[in-house]
């Protein structure tokens, strides 16, 4: 056989090789292949816990927790990994804890120093940031589309901690028995198997991570712990049936107004008539304020109980006081208890999870976290019972190639601050540590960098992108970035629109070839580039994420335009090719 003869053939196979290898570069590009993670979307977590505490020894604490089985479910001992946790809150916060060892001035200016670096190199459009003790707010700060700490951001995943004391508030007026079948206050369901209220409290219910409420089933191993936004939104469903009222009506009169918290809204329309944070998308690198908007219904994967609340800044930090406080009469300080020690062990993060919070080890230390991120915002809180501190970030910007890990990234510098060291300094130590061998420093170190995303990120990619701190990141990087990304969708959309170009050609040499062996190769190769590439790029590539389409299209939306688009230039291809043979042919025959 001439080599012109399969010329055209090895030109198609080659363009569907780039086409699939440019993608592939794309979706693994550190951002987008987090995508998978945000499917826990909003998940937990921030830095593991040591393996001994994990294993279920907890001496950096100053203590053994002994684990209690309960059923299918490990708890933490309380007595030990709780010990300033009673009736009126924190009974008695560590003496060296921050407010103490840190000047409240002295840490507003170092915080204050910080953000004026920090924050531009996050390029995140607006953001709100407070550290708070028992007393009062330490410091704040707002940047960008932020004006004041009154105007509220959709929080994400910490809607689930105020889901939780929704709960529970029901639970101490004996309304709600927390291992009682949640059938039993919502008796339409039909889940498959028994699903108490405290395993949907710590997402062990083993109901799937993309479900809504309207396909809720079990489909895995119940008692492990494995994220999914469904056990939260089924419980906004038991706290409507109990209370008689809708979730938002609830929040509102029996946790919102009685925290004085007047910015504050389990309804997006309402948060948005009260002045939302526009939210924004990231588009091959720009923030755009595109004017996405989640649905929140029974249909949807994820509503307000599970990560569309809408809250202020300072009304992050009243509700976090509510915490340090013991419940302010919201809750009991028992119940506040329950939340953090009623928990079970995530295999996959070496956290324990709670009922809307999770638990870890930050160098020795007891830290209570939540992460949130949905499709247009970020935003992290997190206690130090030890100290009696805690701290909360709001961001207006959903970008899973860099902007997520600098937020986080900065989340993990200010509680660092906040606990009176400096993280450059940390930084620098925790590299000596390991230069000279000292191998606990490996833990140390992954507990600097804290997680990003819900779904909990690749620490490493955190270290690619900033190091060790957000002030280790260059003004480059963030275009670096996005650029390795938009040259990969650039590279792949040139191979897949190539094929259309080369339509007339292949047209005229499948008519002179019909019928022999080359022919039928070349029509095989077609079928092949341009009817099942497309198939497998439009079903195979949202599970090799690990997402589905509708999060795909709202979390990457430039990914996913990117996707579709090269499909349908393949499917494009496909019908051109069939239409100018056809031509070609019946002119030869009318020749």
């Amino acid at each position: 056989m001439s080599g012109d003869g399969f010329s055209g053939g090895r030109t198609w196979v080659a363009c569907a090789v780039v086409a699939c290898v440019s993608l592939l570069l794309c979706l693994s590009a550190p951002g987008i292949a987090s995508a998978a993670d945000v499917a826990d979307a909003s998940t937990t977590d921030a830095p593991s816990l040591s393996s001994d505490l994990a294993a279920g020894s907890s001496d950096a604490l100053d203590g053994t927790a002994d684990s209690a089985d309960s059923g299918d479910l490990t708890y933490l001992d309380e007595s030990d990994l709780f010990p300033g946790w009673g009736e009126d809150g924190l009974e008695s916060p560590d003496p060296s804890g921050a407010q103490s060892t840190v000047v409240a001035s002295s840490l507003s200016r170092r915080l204050d120093a910080y953000m004026s670096t920090a924050w531009p190199k996050t390029h995140v459009p607006g953001m709100a940031v407070a550290v708070v003790g028992r007393d009062g707010v330490i410091w704040s700060d707002t940047e960008g589309d932020c004006g004041s700490t009154s105007e509220p951001f959709v929080i994400g995943s910490l809607s689930k901690s105020y889901t939780a004391v929704g709960v529970m508030q029901l639970v101490e007026q004996g309304k709600v028995d927390l291992d009682a079948d949640v059938t039993l206050y919502v008796p339409e369901l039909d889940l498959g198997a028994p699903v108490s209220v405290r395993q949907l409290l710590n997402q062990t219910s083993g109901l799937g991570g993309y479900q809504s409420v309207n396909q809720a089933h079990v489909v895995s191993e119940q008692g492990a712990f494995s994220y999914a936004n469904v056990n939260y939104d089924l419980l906004g469903k038991v706290i409507e049936r109990v209370s008689g009222q809708s979730y938002s009506t609830y929040m509102s009169e029996n946790v919102f107004e009685p925290l004085g918290l007047t910015n504050t809204y389990a309804s997006l329309q309402e948060a948005v008539s009260a002045g939302l944070v526009p939210g924004h998308r990231s588009w091959f690198g720009a923030t755009v304020a595109d004017g996405f908007v989640h649905t929140c219904d029974d249909d949807a994967w994820g509503q307000e109980p599970s990560g569309y609340i809408s809250s202020s800044l300072s009304d992050m930090c009243s509700y976090l006081q509510m915490y340090l406080d013991g419940g302010e009469g919201v809750l009991s300080g028992d119940s506040i208890r329950q939340m953090f020690s009623s928990n079970v062990y995530d295999e996959g993060s070496d956290t324990y999870y709670g009922m809307g919070w999770t638990t870890y080890d930050r160098g020795g230390e007891l830290v209570q976290s939540h992460d949130g991120q949905v499709e247009n915002y970020t935003a992290s809180m997190c206690i130090l019972p030890e100290r009696g501190i805690a701290v909360v970030l709001l961001a207006d910007l959903n970008d899973t190639t860099y902007g997520n890990y600098a937020t986080f990234t900065m989340m993990s510098d200010i509680i660092t601050l906040a606990m009176g060291e400096d993280p450059v300094v940390a930084a620098d130590e925790t590299d000596a540590a390991v230069s000279a061998g000292d191998g606990s420093a490996d833990a140390e170190s992954s507990d600097m960098a804290d997680e990003s995303a819900d779904g909990g990120s690749d620490d490493s990619i955190q270290a690619f992108l900033f190091g060790t701190t957000l002030a280790d990141a260059d003004s480059g990087e963030y275009l670096q970035a996005h650029l390795g990304v938009d040259v990969s969708c650039l590279v792949y959309l040139v191979a897949c629109g190539w094929q259309v170009a080369l339509c007339r050609r292949w047209a005229r040499k499948m008519s002179s070839e019909w019928g022999t062996t080359r022919g039928k190769v070349r029509l095989a190769i077609a079928a092949l580039v341009h009817v099942l590439l497309p198939i497998v790029l439009l079903a195979a590539i949202p599970e090799y994420l690990g997402i589905e389409w509708v999060e795909l299209v709202g979390f990457v939306p430039d990914a996913a335009l990117v996707i579709i688009l090269g499909s349908a230039l393949l499917v494009l291809g496909g019908i051109l090719r069939l239409v100018l043979w056809r031509k070609a042919s019946s002119a030869e025959m009318a020749a």
